[in-house]
């Protein structure tokens, strides 16, 4: 018979050298349960690169470069808002649709950095970063820079 008992008291430390052993419960049962729980992930900022999907500068002065999308170094600048939210659609799917929300403005530059500093109102940012999706970004960024 399978016991499901703490292998040790409230309180105290142990490593487990088998599975399930690290939540406090050994024998075969204790790794079954340990087995079916779903690893849990927080996404953090700190997991956004802005590298990851480039920046938004609709107005790049053209010494740095012609059309829409410009390289410089390893950095990618778009001046087409439609063709950096592509890039921001394509990074949700990989990594999360709120973290890219709660994450984007940091891919602004230039006039899309002042649009969101000084033109937005707080309501406004709050709305980029709520619980709208990337849809409201899309919707806002569309409207201001199409």
């Amino acid at each position: 018979m399978c016991s499901l008992r703490p292998t040790k008291g409230l309180g105290e430390q142990r490593t487990g050298d088998r599975k399930g052993e690290e939540h406090g419960y050994h024998g075969p049962l204790g790794q079954a349960l340990t087995s079916l729980a779903p690893p849990v992930s927080t996404p953090s900022i700190s997991a956004f690169r802005a590298e990851d999907i480039g920046f938004f500068t609709p107005h790049l002065d053209e010494a740095y470069g012609k059309g829409d999308i410009v390289q410089m170094g390893k950095d990618v600048y778009y001046r087409d808002v439609h063709l950096f939210l592509g890039q921001a659609k394509a990074a949700a799917t990989i990594k999360g649709s709120h973290l890219i929300c709660i994450s984007l403005h940091i891919c602004l530059r230039e006039d899309a950095q002042q649009w969101y500093a000084a033109e937005l109102l707080d309501l406004q940012r709050d709305g980029l970063h709520g619980g709208l999706g990337l849809d409201n970004w899309i919707q806002t960024l569309t409207a201001r820079f199409k």
